[in-house]
């Protein structure tokens, strides 16, 4: 049960940072969009 235990918890916190990635990287999308609209 330790090792299930320990996978899920890896893959919760890898899910949790691809999540942050995939944030970010859509944030910098849209700023790089509205820049360029601007100007």
């Amino acid at each position: 049960m330790v090792g299930v235990n320990r996978l899920s918890g890896v893959a919760r916190a890898f899910s949790g940072s691809y999540l942050a990635a995939s944030l970010v990287q859509r944030y910098l999308v849209c700023r790089n969009v509205t820049v360029k609209n601007s100007e």
